[in-house]
């Protein structure tokens, strides 16, 4: 994508916005990063006396605009992006300067360490194996639904809250606030015992949250991982499908380790955006040990 030609044309459209608009609203056009590294150029509309408001991507604006240099397409896709995602209103920020008023909604994901070490020197972390668990604060709004908010050194800094601090708290918040969920994935593809073959019938099960949002993190719910080994009798591997999801297998002696590799490598390249990727690595539960290991 030539960067030049991208450039100009966020500006056509982001004057062609404002003139629409008027002068009650503001239109501007930033960087926003996503995990892995990810970056977007987005689009935000924001009324007078509000404070919020949906990130358009413009990289995928250019795309259809290529093909007919069409601005008022763009315009109409542009503003009817807006109408169904924007908020009714303004968000509270003010509990982010009180760490009491934050602290029974912090909450904790799982990102990739290596791809993510830029981010994370903004970040208060807790290193897991090849992984990082970092954390958000999740609030409800009433238009936009579950926003969450990401903790960066800044607010813990004002909150002078360490990281093992804000993990001792998402670890007691988060299984209460998403719970787990564990499902077979033949019933999550729809599949039949007839149609499903080989490799699913081995028993695969897809762990996640309540949410399906950031449900890798529920391979660090101590009960949920000591539960599904107990329910099996069994040791299992952790395959990670994505950052909102990973897979149990319960070890009944018969995988092939390389072959769960080269399953979570293809899933990576092939079935995910860049940013929804964990990483390529294979994980096992021992119940002995109640711990997770790097395979």
């Amino acid at each position: 994508m030539n960067t030049n030609t991208l450039n100009e044309f966020i500006q056509k459209a982001k004057t062609a916005v404002q003139e629409y608009l008027g002068e009650d609203f503001s239109v501007e056009v930033s960087t926003f990063r996503k995990n892995n590294g990810v970056s977007y150029q987005g689009m935000t509309i924001m009324e007078k006396g509000h404070n919020a408001s949906p990130a358009i991507c413009m990289e995928a604006l250019y795309e259809m605009y290529r093909e007919d240099e069409n601005m008022g397409d763009v315009l109409k896709q542009i503003m009817d992006t807006y109408e169904k995602r924007k908020p009714a209103g303004s968000i509270d920020m003010e509990f982010l300067m009180d760490y009491e008023q934050v602290k029974g909604r912090v909450l904790f994901k799982l990102i990739g360490y290596e791809r993510n070490r830029e981010f994370l020197k903004n970040a208060p972390h807790i290193r897991f194996l090849d992984m990082a668990v970092v954390f958000y604060c999740m609030m409800f709004h009433e238009t936009m639904g579950n926003v969450t908010i990401l903790i960066r050194s800044t607010e813990s800094g004002r909150w002078k809250v360490s990281a093992e601090e804000l993990y001792e708290r998402a670890l007691e918040n988060t299984p209460k606030i998403l719970a787990e969920r564990i499902r077979d994935i033949e019933e999550v593809l729809g599949m039949t015992e007839t149609d499903s073959g080989e490799e699913i019938g081995r028993r695969m099960f897809v762990l996640t949250n309540t949410l399906q949002t950031f449900g890798a993190a529920c391979m660090m719910y101590p009960d949920a991982l000591r539960k599904f080994a107990d329910q099996w009798d069994a040791d299992f591997f952790i395959l990670p499908s994505s950052v909102h999801e990973v897979l149990l297998l319960p070890d009944h002696g018969e995988y092939d380790l390389q072959e769960f590799k080269g399953m979570v490598y293809e899933i990576n390249r092939t079935q995910l955006e860049p940013e929804e990727i964990l990483t390529d690595s294979v994980y096992y539960y021992d119940r002995t040990e109640g711990k997770i290991r790097l395979l």
